[in-house]
């Protein structure tokens, strides 16, 4: 059951809750849940499947620490930062880290859809995503701070060379963590060379 209801003057509304009964006396609530749900909707498109979506996001600057630093906080798909691209990376905000960790995505700019890159999820934060600069900066002028993008799930042989498990780039002391969720090794195979 729908309603439409438009209250002019608050005074003239004794039980607001009694007046959404309908005839069976059972209460409006769906009518409150469809509204919040649809709102919630409204916040964020990528809420429902995190690796594909469309909203305004944001970019991170994963090079304000240095990778020693770095060592003692890695993103939460468990990846060290040592062993990845900090250039090629993303947040995701609603992650499910036991599926998304290590994926590839196509991350496309709505205004110029000619303008795309493709960046592996590592982490969970940001609005819709949270690219790192660098690739915010292949799609858009990276003073505007956010800018409206969509993102697809993409053949991980385009995000080949973002990690490289096993191979630190530089020397991090305390740097045997390793991913909170197996991610296949064939996965990040390079792809022959024909």
């Amino acid at each position: 059951m729908r309603q439409t209801i438009q209250i002019a003057d608050r005074s003239s509304v004794a039980d607001p809750v009694a007046d959404l009964e309908d005839g069976d006396g059972a209460m409006a609530v769906d009518v409150v849940a469809e509204a919040v749900a649809y709102a919630a909707g409204l916040v964020c498109l990528a809420s429902a499947g995190a690796l594909k979506g469309s909203a305004i996001i944001s970019y991170h600057d994963y090079f304000q620490f240095s990778l020693k630093e770095l060592a003692f906080s890695p993103p939460s798909c468990g990846i060290p930062f040592a062993e990845l691209d900090r250039t090629r990376i993303t947040a995701v905000s609603a992650l499910d880290k036991a599926v998304d960790c290590g994926k590839c995505i196509k991350v496309t700019n709505t205004d110029d859809i000619l303008k795309s890159t493709y960046v592996l999820v590592v982490d969970t934060g940001g609005a819709g995503l949270d690219l790192s600069e660098q690739a915010f900066g292949k799609l858009f002028d990276v003073s505007l701070g956010r800018a409206s993008a969509k993102w697809e799930p993409a053949d991980n042989l385009h995000c080949s060379g973002i990690w490289k498990p096993g191979t630190p780039t530089v020397e991090v002391p305390y740097q045997t963590l390793t991913p909170r969720h197996e991610i296949a090794q064939a996965e990040f195979s390079t792809p022959p060379v024909l």
